[in-house]
């Protein structure tokens, strides 16, 4: 009897053993958040200015229209042989629409004027702008009626349209010439004061109209028509 007491009392300290020592394990389950990750976004380019107004540098072929396509003023272009170029009064590329026009075999200078409707030109190269227009209103009526010394050589005497110059004069200015009598004087004799894009002045010269126009001052400088 006293042996089965005392299997009795180990078997009842083994489990209390076995439940101090958790015999039945938990689990608990913690949930962890996805991080995200967001790219960098790249900056968008900053867009360049476009620009604004009429151009001052233009193919040396075509047809540009002043004061929409491209500004009054002196141009110049680095043209080779076979350019031709005209003031255009309309765009309609007539005889009729020509104020002044020229052949060149080489460099070509040219003042595009604000009354000017178009300028049209063929194999010339970019012509660039290198000084503002100027009209004969804007001119001193008293300016140095002086000889206008940028020559041009005597194998060419013209500047197209019929515009005929002597030795001492260049067409740029004979061109200006007679723009100036047509908007100065118009009909008969008169003096008009001419811009000259070569020298970056003004002068006087004495017109008169009998089978031609013609137009003299300083020292021998000589435009007809």
């Amino acid at each position: 009897m006293k042996r089965i007491t005392t299997l009795i009392a180990l078997s009842i300290v083994a489990a209390l053993a076995l439940g101090a020592c958790g015999g039945t394990t938990k689990t608990k389950t913690v949930t962890v958040p996805a991080v995200t990750t967001t790219a960098p976004v790249a900056p968008k380019p900053t867009p360049k200015p476009k620009p604004t107004g009429p151009a001052t540098t233009f193919a040396g072929t075509g047809t540009s229209l002043v004061g929409q396509d491209i500004r009054p003023g002196t141009y110049r272009a680095a043209a080779s042989s076979g350019c031709y170029w005209e003031r255009e009064k309309n765009p309609v590329g007539s005889t009729d629409s020509i104020l002044a026009n020229d052949n060149a075999d080489g460099p070509v200078v040219v003042e595009i004027l604000p009354s000017d409707a178009a300028f049209m030109a063929r194999d010339c190269g970019d012509f660039h702008r290198i000084g503002s227009a100027a009209t004969a209103s804007a001119q001193p009526a008293s300016a140095p009626a002086t000889v206008e010394p940028q020559p041009v050589a005597p194998s060419s005497q013209g500047c197209g349209a019929g515009l005929q110059v002597n030795g001492n004069t260049s067409c740029p200015f004979a061109q200006n010439v007679q723009q100036a009598y047509s908007s100065q004087v118009g009909q008969g004799d008169g003096v008009v004061t001419a811009y000259s894009p070569v020298t970056g002045q003004a002068y006087a010269m004495n017109c008169t109209q009998g089978d031609s126009h013609v137009c003299t001052g300083g020292n021998d400088a000589y435009v007809a028509w």
